[in-house]
């Protein structure tokens, strides 16, 4: 016959998960866009603005978004730190990130937000002429709670 004990620690530890609260999707959406001008390997103009949607923790299933990729660059968007209270988890910031395909490093940026404004994040990649401190080229990629 089973040790007492042991079949109510048992039904308590079934009882304790079946009550436990699950974590729920977290989701933040977002508006990205890219612009370039006389950036090497990128071409000019507006190369992207969509909404992305980021629904999972970094390192998981939707804890990042490609928002526009060509044979140089990936630029995506990264979930960042989360919040997980009561059970609910709160996607709190995000990064944008350039991956230089060609030499295989990334350069990212963090999200901020200051005075109450939006949620955002943006990052400048610039291309500089040997004899001045003006640039010659640039990419922007910028995203931003649409909210």
């Amino acid at each position: 016959m089973p040790d007492m004990k042991s079949v109510f620690r048992s039904l308590m530890l079934i009882l304790a998960l079946a009550a436990s609260p699950h974590l729920s999707a977290a989701s933040l959406e977002l508006l990205c866009t890219i612009s370039a001008d006389q950036f090497p390997g990128v071409e000019d103009g507006l190369l992207e603005s969509k909404h992305v949607l980021l629904t999972g923790m970094q390192g998981e299933t939707g804890g990042q978004v490609t928002v526009y990729e060509d044979a140089s660059f990936q630029f995506r968007v990264v979930t960042g730190r989360s919040r997980i209270q009561g059970g609910e988890a709160t996607l709190m910031d995000f990064y944008v990130e350039a991956r230089d395909r060609e030499n295989d490093y990334s350069t990212k940026a963090a999200s901020a937000s200051y005075a109450g404004g939006p949620h955002h994040a943006r990052l400048e990649m610039v291309t500089y002429t040997p004899k001045t401190d003006w640039y010659e080229g640039i990419v922007i990629f910028k995203c931003s709670d649409p909210n």
